[in-house]
């Protein structure tokens, strides 16, 4: 067995051993992302996975701690336009394809910005600049338990 092999196999274990134990750290549920090869870190993201989450997103908040974030699930791909109204805090959009692949990257978009797009069927935001830091570019796989992400309009 490669070493990646054996990584892989070992960051799926942790995956789902944090989908059954991992504290939230907000009122709602998280899902446990790891934005491999590029850190061992793990996010808990909120789920946004209805028409009312979606349209919701981090609205009024203030802050999201450094390894938080959430997650836009859509029924489909398609081209996504996100807007900041009423967003207080700079953000990193990723939009992804259904394979988990990094379509578009917009890092340190700022409160009030109008028309981020990209084609998606999953959108994560992150804090602002934490993509970045990351560095997560185009083409990247994110490692997404797509078991527990299921949409409804």
């Amino acid at each position: 067995m490669t070493d990646r092999i054996a990584l892989q196999i070992i960051l799926w274990l942790t995956l789902a051993l944090l989908l059954i134990a991992l504290p939230v750290y907000a009122e709602k549920p998280c899902l446990p992302v790891s934005f491999l090869p590029q850190s061992n870190e793990v996010f808990c993201l909120e789920v946004a996975d209805t028409y009312a989450s979606r349209e919701t997103g981090l609205k009024n908040r203030l802050s999201l701690p450094k390894s938080g974030g959430m997650i836009f699930v859509f029924p489909e791909n398609a081209p996504r336009v996100f807007w900041m109204k009423n967003t207080m805090m700079e953000l990193d959009f990723l939009f992804l394809d259904d394979d988990g692949i990094v379509q578009n990257l917009v890092t340190h978009v700022q409160p009030g910005a109008i028309k981020i797009y990209g084609s998606a069927r999953y959108v994560i935001e992150l804090p602002g600049g934490v993509g970045e830091a990351l560095g997560l570019w185009p083409g990247d796989k994110i490692m997404l338990a797509k078991e527990s992400l299921q949409s409804s309009p």
